[in-house]
């Protein structure tokens, strides 16, 4: 069984049109920058789920 680790410093989403590896996993606060230019929505708070 895996566990999903925290992110404790803020972490970029994305680089470029791919997930970024640093950014999987879970947070207390809101620490994910959002900056995608051109795609999709651009909230703070994103759902990426399977």
């Amino acid at each position: 069984m895996s566990r999903e680790r925290e992110v404790t410093r803020p972490t970029d989403l994305a680089r470029g049109r791919r997930l970024e590896p640093a950014a999987v996993g879970w947070t207390r606060t809101p620490l994910h920058r959002t900056a995608i230019s051109g795609w999709g929505r651009t909230k703070r708070w994103e759902y990426w789920g399977s």
